[in-house]
């Protein structure tokens, strides 16, 4: 009986909520890594400059997450010693063989419609697919993975945004 109530309350809410159409591009960049460095002053300072270690023109990745006591890069491997050369900062984790699988969004309100992140998150975790890293802007939807798990989430994926 309290199963039932519960199905009428949750069926009364999905009424209100909003219809995202997940229709979009997916995008996979293989042979990434993750540095999670100790945050500190001298670390920001040359953060300004690790955008001139990578070539943008020819499709490279670098993301720049910044959190209250750490900071983590997510770069293309090939990088990876130049880049803990030149910050010398303590690193705290570094992991390596990993993928970013993007999604492109066409719908321009990905960010204002409540669920969107949790449904993609929610079915990668059915599969047992860990996620390292989440990475969002106004119409991307970024995850970095092992890539061990790249071929299986993107087919997770595929069939959310090919719908």
């Amino acid at each position: 009986m309290a199963l039932r109530r519960h199905s009428e309350e949750i069926s009364e809410q999905r009424k209100h909520s909003r219809k995202f159409d997940y229709t979009g591009e997916l995008l996979l960049k293989t042979n990434l890594c993750d540095l999670t460095f100790v945050k500190t002053p001298a670390l920001l300072a040359k953060l300004r400059t690790v955008h001139a270690l990578v070539n943008f023109e020819r499709g490279d990745t670098l993301n720049i997450i910044l959190g209250n006591n750490e900071v983590s890069i997510i770069i293309n491997q090939k990088y990876m010693d130049k880049l803990i050369k030149f910050l010398s900062g303590k690193i705290i984790n570094k992991e390596k063989d990993l993928v970013s699988l993007s999604i492109v969004f066409t719908a321009d309100d990905f960010t204002h419609t409540p669920g969107v992140i949790f449904n993609a998150v929610r079915k990668l975790a059915w599969d047992n697919i860990n996620i390292y890293e989440i990475v969002s802007t106004m119409t991307e939807l970024t995850f970095i993975l092992s890539k061990k798990d790249s071929m299986k989430a993107y087919e997770v994926l595929q069939e959310m945004v090919g719908k």
